[in-house]
């Protein structure tokens, strides 16, 4: 029996580029070197040099599977924009109007007090709600200077989280790093209050002690069936003028299953390079398919049938970033302040 499909390439070059930055913990994380794939067109706005006051991107996220051929896709698309007012962090998320990734043109704004969600088009908003953001005086004990990216304290930050009970780790040597791990207490806690079904074994963050910017997270999840999830976020910075400039991230999940598939009764072999599976021509594929030799297989799985990991990545990607070029009316008119 023979065996097709088709493989979408679109986006490939993207995701080998991508996936090769996010490294494991113990190497480097938030490199400029490494970050030059993702290296977009920065323009930095007047003031920049003393603080970055709002930053605009358009949002892409692209979306892999390493068990599925043919996976990769444009997973969402939206514009991205925060800006500091009056000691506090506004959010407008704008969606657009695209029928493929089954989103609608909408804009989210998010302040200190509340989140409205509207039609930019016409301005109507259809839902108001109470907001969950943090007011930014919190992180303003951080950055005192009310910058976005200003670079972070990491010794004020190591006594804050320790005086929080986090165990941390300061610079290490081998990966230049420092290292939040939260205590077990507040993973319980943080696990009843999201009423999650699986129990958080740990949550680390980490925080590069050369550009003192935050270079990523990893957590560990166990769920009641024994399945170990373990999530690590990356983030990618481009450096403009001293200032350490958010161009991305890659986000990976991979899936430990504590069993394994019985498969001995599946006609389907291993298949772990698709270039492996045979392309027949249109008349031949339908010829097949007539005598009842060969059904088209939609999704195709690689590697061992019989086990059941796999690692799903999204791999974020901010494009024409700009930086203090965004007034106050944007983020106010329609959140009605």
């Amino acid at each position: 029996m023979k065996c097709w499909h088709r493989i979408c390439r679109g986006g490939v070059a993207l995701f080998i580029m991508a996936l090769c930055l996010a490294c494991n913990l113990g190497g480097q994380r938030g490199n400029n070197d490494e970050a030059q794939p993702f290296k977009p067109i920065v323009r930095l706005g007047e003031g920049s040099k003393l603080a970055v006051r709002d930053y605009q991107a358009n949002v892409k996220v692209y979306y892999s599977h390493n068990r599925i051929a043919g996976s990769e896709r444009l997973h969402q698309e939206y514009r991205l924009s925060t800006k500091i007012i009056d000691g506090a962090i506004y959010t407008r998320l704008d969606y657009y109007n695209n029928p493929q990734l089954g989103t609608s043109e909408r804009s989210v704004i998010t302040g200190p007090e509340e989140t409205v969600v509207f039609k930019p088009s016409s301005g109507e908003v259809e839902m108001r709600m109470p907001s969950t953001s943090t007011d930014y005086a919190a992180a303003a004990r951080i950055a005192p200077d009310l910058s976005l990216f200003a670079k972070l304290d990491l010794p004020k930050i190591s006594a804050q989280f320790r005086s929080l009970g986090y165990d941390v780790q300061d610079e290490l040597s081998q990966s230049g790093f420092m290292v939040a791990s939260m205590p077990q207490e507040l993973l319980a806690r943080s696990s009843l209050a999201a009423g999650k079904r699986s129990r958080p074994f740990s949550f680390k963050l980490f925080f590069d002690a050369a550009s003192g910017a935050m270079a990523g997270t990893e957590s560990i999840e166990v769920e009641d069936d024994g399945t170990r999830i373990v999530s690590t976020d990356t983030k990618i910075y481009q450096e403009v003028d001293g200032i350490q400039v958010p161009v991305g991230s890659v986000n990976m999940v991979e899936h430990d299953m504590p069993y394994t598939l019985d498969v001995s009764d599946s006609a389907l072999g291993v298949l772990n390079d698709p270039a492996g599976c045979p392309q027949p021509s249109q008349e031949e594929l339908d010829s097949l398919i007539a005598e009842g030799s060969a059904m088209e297989v939609p999704m195709v799985t690689l590697g061992d049938p019989s086990d059941p990991d796999y690692r799903e990545s999204y791999v974020t990607v901010y494009e024409s970033v700009q930086t203090n070029c965004l007034s106050d009316a944007f983020f106010r008119v329609q959140a009605g302040r």
